[in-house]
């Protein structure tokens, strides 16, 4: 039987304001990877545009989704691992 291993995920409402919370996360969690998506659930845009500023100046690259395109892709690996 295949072993399933656990991703672990960050979330926060105002990422600008959590980085410190967020670089600790990175190193308790020996993360190494620099690629990062980024979420973004709701209409007002101010803190997405602080947030992704704060990323890219530690070097981290972006990808970003809509919540709508995160259910989507999420109902389709449910698919996929059924």
């Amino acid at each position: 039987m295949k072993e399933k291993t656990h991703k672990k995920i960050f979330l926060t409402s105002y990422f600008a304001g959590t980085l410190k919370q967020f670089q600790l996360f990175i190193k308790d969690n020996a993360i190494t990877d620099k690629e990062i998506v980024y979420i973004h659930v709701e209409e007002y845009t101010d803190y997405i545009d602080e947030g992704k500023e704060a990323l890219k100046e530690r070097n981290f690259m972006l990808d970003s989704i809509s919540n709508s395109e995160a259910i989507i892709i999420n109902d389709t690996v449910y698919e996929i691992l059924k």
